[in-house]
């Protein structure tokens, strides 16, 4: 599953690319990626605990759509320095 994510944050629309892809059976792995890497490290600098917030969010939302019956792994590992990656995390389904 792929797809694209836009949210606003600070007023500002912020989108992201949404991958969901299985690694084992009833195991998912999910990548987010941003968009818009300038607009990204503007909005880590200004409020890096509220852009992470938004991450889980996005990715907790894009799960329970994908399925109800889920277990999230955590930790999510976001990696905020890079922009290909903003956050990783898997889960799997009951």
């Amino acid at each position: 599953m792929q797809e694209t994510i836009t949210r606003k944050i600070f007023g500002q629309a912020i989108s992201y690319q949404l991958q969901i892809e299985e690694c084992q059976r009833n195991q998912y792995q999910i990548y987010l990626s941003c968009l818009q890497p300038r607009l990204y490290q503007q909005m880590l600098g200004s409020s890096p605990a509220l852009l992470q917030n938004q991450l889980v969010t996005i990715v907790k939302d894009a799960a329970y759509k994908f399925t109800t019956q889920i277990e999230f792994q955590e930790p999510f590992f976001i990696d905020c320095s890079q922009n290909e990656v903003c956050l990783q995390a898997r889960f799997s389904t009951r």
